[in-house]
């Protein structure tokens, strides 16, 4: 998927973001690459679909997480530029939830024991409100976007390069 739809959340990405459907598939390409994991298209589909999943569970039950991330922004830094919390929370979320995946097995995420370790991890890496939403996840979340989640742990990763020094 070389771009989305202006659609593609559900309102229209230039105007509620402020931002491009491009811009939204480079930061997700991004956090693939951050992550070590290949950017290819089915990785980029799988990560833009799971951020579309958050971002909507974000919108219909995290009003709270919402408020409590615009006043923590607002506590941190100066704002420059739109503030998306929704978009940038549920871009936490899976970013934070990437990187739990980069760190451990791939089996690792496809357990239930599995949300509470992730809890546990957003809440170390990333902000208490996405552990918060995290947790409403666990809890509230439908089975489907859970297995999209769990399913992340499916990406496949970049190749490590090989000094062939250390093979001596």
């Amino acid at each position: 998927m070389s771009s989305v739809p202006d659609n593609f959340y559900g309102g229209n990405i230039r105007k509620d973001f402020r931002r491009s459907p491009q811009t939204v598939v480079n930061l997700h390409k991004r956090m693939l690459r951050s992550n070590d994991f290949k950017v290819s298209k089915s990785n980029l589909n799988s990560a833009l679909a799971v951020s579309r999943e958050l971002y909507q569970f974000i919108q219909e039950s995290g009003s709270d997480e919402i408020e409590d991330y615009k006043i923590s922004l607002a506590n941190k830094r100066e704002i420059k530029g739109a503030v998306i919390p929704g978009f940038e929370l549920a871009c936490e979320l899976l970013n934070a939830v990437m990187k739990y995946i980069h760190e451990h097995p791939k089996d690792a995420v496809e357990t239930v024991a599995s949300l509470v370790a992730i809890e546990q991890f957003i809440e170390k890496k990333a902000s208490p409100v996405c552990a918060r939403l995290w947790r409403k996840i666990a809890e509230k979340g439908d089975s489907a976007m859970r297995r999209d989640i769990a399913d992340l742990s499916k990406l496949e990763r970049r190749k490590k390069d090989i000094d062939y020094r250390d093979l001596r």
